[in-house]
């Protein structure tokens, strides 16, 4: 299976505020022989409210791959939130 074709599932909004958030990449790279050169941290974060985020790494496996366990994290996350603000007052 070819690793780039895989489809992105869709994001979330935000839970809290209903923004859609970003996603932002950082090298595990730390230029002095250590870390995990070509490797990156995803991190999706709302940008807004700033109280939800998720993220994954592309450590052994491809960029896109990792960019869509981070959409997967972040809509797991988003279902909790959910789940909990619905039956908080119940």
């Amino acid at each position: 299976m070819n690793n780039e074709k895989l489809m992105r599932p869709q994001v979330k909004p935000c839970p809290i505020c209903g923004n859609t958030p970003l996603l932002d990449s950082c090298s595990l790279d730390h230029g002095n022989g250590h870390g995990y050169p070509g490797c990156y941290v995803y991190l999706l974060k709302c940008d807004v409210c700033g109280r939800v985020e998720a993220q994954s790494n592309s450590v052994g496996c491809s960029d896109n791959e990792a960019k869509i366990q981070a959409i997967i994290n972040w809509n797991a996350e988003v279902d909790k939130i959910e789940h909990f603000l619905a039956n908080k007052n119940k």
